[in-house]
């Protein structure tokens, strides 16, 4: 006995999208294995456990802005033989933000040129403050990996 057109065609119909949604969700199982070339983001959040990375990696530091105390960041200081700072942000804060003395985001892009330890120190310092060493803001240590 034949079966009918209609049962065949969605039989037909039902099992494709079915094989489809199957192979594609084993495909997204264990998506660590796809952000390799996704950049890295640390935040105030994510400070304090050293980052590791591999060489080529690029990677980004987000911090607050302190210019609302007249704080303005001084270079990072980190091993230009390790890592490269690629870029440096200043995003102004959103229009409607409702902190007070909101002076945004900085963003810091580094890439690792070679393998080893280094530490990026950020620090601030008040122009018209002669006498007064800059402060240290943010530490970061980052372990580069061959």
């Amino acid at each position: 006995m034949k079966k009918p057109f209609r049962l065949a065609f969605f039989s037909r119909f039902l099992f494709f999208p079915f094989i489809g949604i199957v192979f594609f969700s084993s495909c997204m199982q264990d998506d660590k294995k796809y952000t390799v070339n996704q950049m890295i983001t640390l935040d105030d959040r994510s400070m304090g456990s050293p980052l590791e990375i591999t060489i080529g990696q690029s990677f980004s530091v987000q911090m607050r802005n302190p210019a609302s105390g007249g704080y303005l960041f001084r270079e990072p200081e980190f091993a230009k033989n390790i890592l490269q700072m690629q870029d440096q942000q200043s995003i102004s804060p959103p229009e409607n933000s409702k902190i007070a003395g909101d002076f945004g985001r900085m963003i810091y892009i580094f890439k690792a040129v070679a393998s080893g330890n280094t530490e990026i120190v950020f620090r601030i310092y008040r122009p018209w403050e002669h006498d007064v060493p800059a402060q240290e803001y943010q530490r970061v240590k980052v372990v580069v990996a061959p």
